[in-house]
C-alpha cells in the first residue's frame, strides 16, 4: 500500500478522532513518520518505505545492520 495513500487514510482517521474529541497520539505519531517518508521522496513507494524512513531518522546508515 503506497504511503501516499496511507498517510491520506490516515489524516481522515485522525480528522474523525478530532471530531469526536479523542486523543489519538500513536496516530498522530504515525503521520509524522509518513510525512518524513514522503520528505524523502518515497511516497509511492510501499509501506516498508516506512521502514527505511525511520532509519534514517534515527541517523542509522541503509545499508548497515538488519
Amino acid at each position: 500500500f503506497m504511503v501516499d495513500l496511507a498517510h491520506k487514510d490516515l489524516g481522515l482517521a485522525l480528522e474523525l478522532g478530532t471530531d469526536l474529541e479523542a486523543s489519538l497520539p500513536m496516530g498522530q505519531a504515525a503521520q509524522h513518520v509518513y510525512e518524513a517518508a514522503q520528505a524523502q521522496g518515497r511516497g509511492r513507494q510501499d509501506w516498508t518505505a516506512v521502514y527505511l524512513a525511520v532509519r534514517q531518522i534515527s541517523g542509522l546508515d541503509e545499508g548497515s545492520g538488519p
